[in-house]
């Protein structure tokens, strides 16, 4: 079927008004509160894939980690008849399969050019504004916080909720860095993250807050070195100042309980992040080469909450050469992102590892949606951001 230039740009509309709700679907979907929620986001999906087959595609340049991708498949599809698995862990398989990895590779074949990462950031910013004020006017303040204090309660998970605010704050953040928004979207911009900034804090998340203050400090120094020297001398004194401050009256600093994402004490939460890892060690030499695939270890240990052991555990040797590769592009990614001179590519770089980091500690390998699409729109796009078109 032949479409016309105008008719496919409106299909390209379409797929990015349902691909900007699916990046944010837990927070957009609010959370767990509708009955049929669990099938909102294949639905979603199923939309985007019957969309796919009708917008122009790529020819793309094969990498490692689409190789690794495509083995994950087939080595967790083959684990399922070696191990004794229950038919929920079954169904979290094939979710993960179809819904994260089936992702990746459809947006893969698809071409984004400036005005569509525009489209796309602006497009999730409007879905976390009208999801806050749903929010806002459906939930007590009551529902929402959990017996932990966190920000949370009946409907939502403060991880799920942390993660989302993280692609917000991303798309928010690379808007405002692409400098070519009016000053309507920019004020949008500049609340949405306030909010998300806001969500996170109070989710509790230590991992993401952390790798999100790591973010701040990346972004100041790369605008520190596009600054005049009488700036950045300003700019170190107050920060120097700061810092100073900070270190002397550090011990008179009390933290409530309710701000648990300033609390690194060692309390019961990040020991049974440790006896996670035990187990996990454990369960690992028992199958150290070829990994114990996608078995039944979360449900009787929890994830291990790191993504190198993850990996290890499930893929064996092979899961531990991709740990290595994961860990030099977290050395790879903060430096690209203050030597980048490409504005769009250090967005998304900065968006993968808004995503990436986290799952050192927190989260697990399949709530990797997110991460994976930000990065097939990077790798297949990378070459094109700095021009109006990827036909150019």
């Amino acid at each position: 079927m032949q479409f016309s230039r105008r008719s496919n740009f409106t299909i390209k509309n379409v797929f990015l008004i349902l691909l900007s709700f699916f990046l944010i679907s837990y927070l957009a979907k609010l959370g767990d509160f509708l009955s049929f929620s669990g099938l909102i986001t294949p639905i979603v999906f199923s939309i985007l894939f019957f969309l796919f087959f009708f917008l122009e595609k790529e020819k793309i340049k094969i990498n490692l980690v689409d190789i690794f991708l495509v083995f994950s498949v087939f080595y967790s599809l083959l684990s399922v008849f070696f191990n004794e698995i229950t038919a929920e862990h079954f169904m979290l398989i094939m979710q993960f399969n179809i819904l994260a990895i089936g992702s990746y590779f459809m947006i893969r074949f698809i071409a984004f050019d400036r005005n569509d990462v525009k489209l796309l950031f602006r497009l999730i910013t409007m879905f976390f504004l009208t999801s806050i004020f749903l929010i806002y006017l459906l939930f007590p303040t009551s529902a929402l916080i959990n017996s932990s204090l966190r920000l949370g309660g009946d409907y939502f998970n403060p991880v799920g909720l942390a993660y989302s605010s993280l692609v917000v704050i991303g798309s928010s953040i690379g808007s405002l860095m692409i400098k070519e928004e009016n000053f309507f979207w920019k004020g949008l911009m500049l609340l949405s993250s306030v909010l998300a900034f806001l969500v996170l804090f109070f989710s509790g998340s230590r991992g993401p807050f952390g790798i999100f203050l790591i973010i701040l400090i990346l972004i100041f120094i790369r605008i520190f070195f596009d600054l005049s020297a009488f700036k950045k001398l300003t700019i170190a004194m107050i920060f120097i100042s700061l810092i100073t401050y900070l270190l002397i009256n550090i011990n008179n600093i009390e933290i409530d309980n309710s701000y648990r994402v300033l609390n690194f004490t060692i309390n019961e939460s990040i020991m049974n992040r440790f006896f996670m890892y035990e187990n996990a060690f454990n369960s690992i030499s028992e199958a150290p080469f070829f990994g114990s695939g996608f078995s039944e270890f979360q449900y009787q240990h929890g994830y291990p909450h790191n993504i190198f052991l993850e990996l290890f555990l499930y893929f064996g040797i092979i899961g531990l050469f991709f740990s290595y590769l994961i860990a030099i592009s977290l050395v790879y990614l903060p430096v690209k992102i203050i030597l980048e001179k490409n504005q769009i590519k250090v967005v998304f770089l900065i968006i993968i590892l808004l995503l990436l980091a986290p799952k050192l500690v927190s989260t697990n390998v399949g709530m990797s949606k997110e991460l994976l699409i930000f990065m097939s729109i990077y790798f297949t796009n990378k070459d094109y951001f700095s021009n109006e078109s990827p036909k150019n």
